[in-house]
């Protein structure tokens, strides 16, 4: 019956339906979620009285910025639970055939694959991830710029991975090469306590280190590595790798901006590994001539790993993927880029007596101060002591 019926008007419609139902429950579960991580960051940003008697001050005044602390703490759960969503995923979905790889399911809603069930439940994992990380993005792009944060390299990052995670999510399609992309956002949450706490005393001078050293790792390992093999192999079946549906100008766009984020972690990853090598060199000296700080070395907690401030939060990034990246809570790969350009600038600190109890951050302030990062990333800041 149904042979006969194909092509019919009667299944065309119901067909149209179907997708109209699943687009609609798309829509809405998009701005639930951007809602949901908007709600997180203000409520972070509210609770500033309750957390920063918990929080040290920092000695770089514009990380005592309620905003710059609430989009650290609300990137560390976004990254931490996109990572949970799609890290189980990935070893199915390697060992899948090159028709799974290349699937597309046509429940938009869900990514549910009826048409390949021994992977259904990792469809599912990467849409949902893909739709939570979809919205961050967004918000994370309205918020930053609302609140002075964004960089360029911020912007190019977000715009390149929220555009292809629309269209793959908007057609339920490479759920492969959507887990790798998602999966960078592991790397994120290491990179977000780095930057919480690299400048709030020696106590957390270990995990710090920690952090550190964990983000490097997981940075070449998801986004150099994994990342790069990804846009490599889409790039080499891309005659199959997505179905007739998806129009043309969409197929040439995802794969060019694969390709663009594949790139920019190379951009971002230079500045990385000279602040890591020359943070691991600081530490070892640091074992190696006990003397060192009565010499008029600087502290440890000062130097290693990371030394000074970023010249805007964001992986992504995380990974960001960020990642990561970024109610722009994701503190971004560009946090660290900046900081090897700018390493012999920076010479004044914030007093430690200047808690975030005694100078709270007002808004213009962290629009003055965030914006002077945005703008002048390569200068001494003459507004980051101020309040």
């Amino acid at each position: 019956m149904m042979m006969l019926l194909a092509g019919s008007p009667l299944i065309e419609l119901s067909l149209l339906k179907a997708n109209d139902d699943g687009f609609r429950y798309l829509a809405t579960s998009f701005v639930c979620w951007a809602l949901l991580w908007v709600g997180g960051f203000y409520g972070l940003v509210l609770a500033e009285p309750i957390w920063s008697r918990r929080v040290p001050p920092s000695m770089k005044a514009h990380e005592n910025c309620k905003f710059w602390v609430a989009r650290s703490i609300i990137g560390i759960f976004h990254a931490t639970l996109v990572s949970c969503l799609v890290l189980p995923a990935l070893p199915a979905l390697f060992a899948a055939p090159e028709g799974v790889v290349f699937g597309w399911s046509e429940n938009v809603d869900t990514c549910g694959q009826s048409m390949f069930p021994e992977v259904d439940v990792e469809g599912r994992r990467v849409a949902l991830a893909g739709l939570a990380f979809a919205a961050f993005i967004a918000t994370d792009l309205i918020i930053s710029g609302l609140h002075g944060m964004a960089t360029l390299d911020h912007m190019v990052h977000h715009v390149a991975f929220l555009a292809a995670g629309l269209v793959m999510r908007g057609h339920c399609i490479l759920p492969l090469n959507a887990a790798i992309l998602l999966a960078m956002e592991v790397s994120t949450p290491f990179l977000n306590f780095m930057l919480l706490f690299r400048n709030r005393g020696a106590g957390f001078t270990l995990v710090v280190q920690a952090a550190g050293i964990a983000f490097v790792l997981l940075f070449v390992a998801f986004r150099l590595v994994l990342n790069t093999y990804g846009a490599v192999f889409l790039w080499q079946h891309r005659a199959v790798a997505m179905p007739a549906a998806v129009p043309d100008w969409q197929r040439w766009f995802l794969l060019a901006a694969v390709a663009a984020g594949s790139a920019l972690q190379f951009f971002w990853f230079p500045a990385i590994a000279k602040i890591f090598c020359r943070g691991l060199a600081q530490l070892l000296a640091d074992h190696t001539s006990p003397a060192a700080t009565e010499r008029g070395a600087p502290p440890a907690e000062h130097t290693a790993l990371c030394t000074d401030e970023p010249p805007s939060p964001l992986a992504v990034s995380s990974g960001g993927v960020s990642p990561t990246m970024s109610v722009s809570s994701k503190a971004s790969t560009t946090d660290v880029v900046g900081d090897a350009d700018r390493n012999s600038h920076d010479g004044g600190a914030m007093p430690a007596s200047e808690g975030l109890m005694h100078a709270p951050c007002k808004r213009q302030f962290c629009q003055v101060a965030c914006r002077a990062e945005s703008v002048l990333p390569r200068r001494r800041y003459g507004c980051r002591t101020q309040d």
